[in-house]
């Protein structure tokens, strides 16, 4: 049974086809920049860290909120408000934790994106309400687009940082 060049290029150029795929899927899964995590929440720091009950420390990516370190005699404007906040949705919950390209900073933190048990966005919901600001930390950005979304419109509704009198900093 004689084939023709044109089955044959058609079986070569179909199974190529194939195994680029399998191998697209394969390296996908295996190089995957976004890892997921659970865990539950034991100490807030501030408005923008926390630890796991693990001991594990967790710095949210793609926001900063003010800081609030009263054991430093540190604490910047809207920093206390931004720590409690943080305490109010966060303290004793189960999260899911979601990374990006890097997976700890210089000072050894674990960086995530956090979700609460009923999927709302924690990083997300700091920025919404104002307890924190949009932030780009390169390469970390997968999320940057809607969490500057979330500033404009806690800036358009004048939401906990952007309440302030004009001129203050």
């Amino acid at each position: 049974m004689k084939i023709s060049r044109r089955r044959i290029f058609f079986r070569i150029f179909i199974s190529a086809a194939v195994f680029a795929a399998a191998a697209l899927c394969f390296f996908e899964a295996a190089f995957s920049s976004e890892a997921t995590q659970e865990g539950v929440v034991g100490r807030v720091i501030d408005g923008d860290t926390f630890d796991l009950d693990t001991g594990e420390r967790i710095r949210l990516i793609g926001i900063n909120s003010p800081e609030y370190q009263p054991w430093r005699n540190e604490a910047q404007f809207f920093g206390k408000e931004a720590a409690d906040y943080a305490r109010k949705i966060l303290s004793g919950k189960k999260i899911r934790l979601e990374s990006d390209i890097e997976a700890k900073d210089k000072y050894g933190r674990t960086l995530a994106y956090a979700y609460l048990e009923d999927g709302q966005f924690v990083n997300g919901l700091l920025v919404q309400e104002g307890y924190a600001k949009a932030r780009d930390y390169p390469p970390n950005n997968r999320h940057l687009e809607d969490l500057n979304r979330a500033q404009k419109r806690a800036q358009k509704n004048k939401k906990g940082l952007w309440a302030r009198p004009a001129g203050l900093s």
